[in-house]
């Protein structure tokens, strides 16, 4: 009798044991908790959707579209990247870097002024004051979460995109915007019902219930904040 009981309690143990693995496994697959969230996007490699959009300002240049997307393409083909120009318009190019996700659009735009000073009357002219470069990455990439080098790759080619504009047409950047939006989910839902807004670093951090909107006049602190924040959406 006393053996059996030992037996059956022996066997309630184990189903005890059992349950509060799977309890707890099941509270780690689901806790949103992010310290949970970062050794379990650690251990997956879970992957982050991204789109990534940066501009500079400049006195007035315009470059030649076609000259530019050869010569860019020849520099990185001379760092061993491996580089093609997919189109060219009157104010943009395509570039594409072997390797990557996606192409760089390098778009060109005139930056517009009212024409007046505070110390003038407002006549409602408009003058054309500076010319505004932009690179964005066409489409919707993912950043995978153990891969950091990979990842920065991306936001590092933008700056290289800049350097190399600026080297060519002797030109000195007036104002700096980098700008990355991130979600874990499996497209872009911009739910921003809920938000905190926070600065880190000198970047402008803004945490949505689905989505993570960074801005920053400088590449440099970027993807060590969104390492920092990733796992708070």
């Amino acid at each position: 009798m006393f053996q059996t009981l030992m037996e059956y309690m022996g066997v309630l143990a184990i189903i005890g044991g059992v349950f509060s693995f799977f309890a707890v496994t099941y509270g780690f697959l689901k806790s949103n908790h992010p310290r949970i969230k970062r050794i379990r996007y650690y251990i997956s490699n879970k992957a982050i959707r991204n789109n990534i959009n940066a501009a500079r300002d400049y006195p007035i240049f315009k470059p030649d579209m076609p000259s530019l997307g050869r010569t860019l393409a020849e520099s990185f083909r001379k760092d061993n990247r491996p580089a093609k120009v997919e189109a060219v318009g009157e104010n943009y190019i395509i570039i594409f870097i072997e390797g990557l996700q996606g192409p760089f659009k390098v778009e060109f735009q005139p930056r517009i002024s009212d024409g007046y000073s505070d110390e003038q009357q407002h006549d409602g002219a408009e003058t054309i004051d500076g010319t505004e470069v932009r690179v964005r990455l066409v489409g919707t990439i993912k950043f995978y979460y153990r891969e950091d080098e990979n990842n920065k790759d991306y936001l590092n080619l933008i700056q290289t995109i800049f350097e190399f504009i600026e080297q060519q047409y002797k030109v000195k950047s007036e104002y700096t915007s980098y700008r990355l939006t991130s979600t874990s989910l499996d497209s872009f839902d911009y739910d921003w019902s809920k938000s905190e807004m926070i600065k880190d670093n000198g970047v402008k951090v803004v945490i949505g219930k689905t989505m993570l909107d960074l801005n920053s006049t400088s590449v440099v602190p970027l993807y060590d904040v969104f390492k920092k924040h990733i796992t708070k959406v």
